[in-house]
Protein backbone atom coordinates (compact mmCIF):
# COMPACT_ATOMS: atom_id res chain seq x y z
CA UNK A 1 0.00 0.00 0.00
CA UNK A 2 1.37 3.40 -0.98
CA UNK A 3 0.67 6.09 1.62
CA UNK A 4 2.39 9.17 2.98
CA UNK A 5 -0.01 10.32 5.69
CA UNK A 6 1.22 9.46 9.20
CA UNK A 7 -2.25 8.55 10.50
CA UNK A 8 -2.83 6.23 7.56
CA UNK A 9 0.57 4.60 8.15
CA UNK A 10 -0.34 3.93 11.78
CA UNK A 11 -3.66 2.39 10.78
CA UNK A 12 -1.98 0.22 8.15
CA UNK A 13 0.56 -0.96 10.72
CA UNK A 14 -2.21 -1.72 13.19
CA UNK A 15 -3.81 -3.98 10.57
CA UNK A 16 -0.43 -5.47 9.62
CA UNK A 17 -0.53 -3.97 6.12
CA UNK A 18 2.89 -3.15 4.71
CA UNK A 19 3.03 0.40 3.42
CA UNK A 20 5.67 2.56 1.77
CA UNK A 21 5.74 6.22 0.95
CA UNK A 22 6.23 8.11 -2.29
CA UNK A 23 9.90 8.78 -1.66
CA UNK A 24 10.58 5.07 -1.20
CA UNK A 25 8.78 4.40 -4.48
CA UNK A 26 11.10 6.88 -6.22
CA UNK A 27 14.17 5.20 -4.72
CA UNK A 28 12.99 1.71 -5.63
CA UNK A 29 12.09 2.86 -9.15
CA UNK A 30 15.58 4.25 -9.63
CA UNK A 31 17.21 1.17 -8.13
CA UNK A 32 15.30 -1.10 -10.49
CA UNK A 33 16.19 1.20 -13.42
CA UNK A 34 12.55 2.02 -14.05
CA UNK A 35 13.46 5.72 -13.68
CA UNK A 36 16.67 7.53 -14.51
CA UNK A 37 18.29 10.16 -12.29
CA UNK A 38 16.77 13.17 -14.07
CA UNK A 39 13.27 11.67 -13.83
CA UNK A 40 13.61 11.09 -10.09
CA UNK A 41 14.77 14.66 -9.55
CA UNK A 42 12.00 16.06 -11.75
CA UNK A 43 9.29 14.01 -10.02
CA UNK A 44 10.44 15.03 -6.56
CA UNK A 45 10.54 18.70 -7.54
CA UNK A 46 7.02 18.38 -8.99
CA UNK A 47 5.79 16.74 -5.80
CA UNK A 48 7.26 19.52 -3.68
CA UNK A 49 5.80 22.11 -6.06
CA UNK A 50 2.37 20.56 -5.56
CA UNK A 51 2.60 20.89 -1.76
CA UNK A 52 3.86 17.38 -1.00
CA UNK A 53 4.25 17.65 2.75
CA UNK A 54 7.69 16.53 3.83
CA UNK A 55 10.20 18.09 6.16
CA UNK A 56 13.72 19.04 5.18
CA UNK A 57 15.26 16.27 7.29
CA UNK A 58 13.38 13.63 5.29
CA UNK A 59 14.37 15.26 2.00
CA UNK A 60 18.02 15.35 3.09
CA UNK A 61 17.86 11.66 4.01
CA UNK A 62 16.28 10.92 0.63
CA UNK A 63 19.16 12.62 -1.22
CA UNK A 64 21.75 10.75 0.86
CA UNK A 65 20.10 7.43 0.03
CA UNK A 66 19.73 8.46 -3.60
CA UNK A 67 23.45 9.28 -3.86
CA UNK A 68 24.33 5.89 -2.34
CA UNK A 69 22.08 4.17 -4.88
CA UNK A 70 23.77 6.05 -7.71
CA UNK A 71 27.13 4.69 -6.56
CA UNK A 72 25.89 1.10 -6.59
CA UNK A 73 23.76 1.34 -9.73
Amino acid sequence: MLIDDETAKKIAKLHEIKSIGSLKVLLLSFKSKFLIEDEVKKMLMEMIGKNFRVNSEVINRFWILFEKLKETN
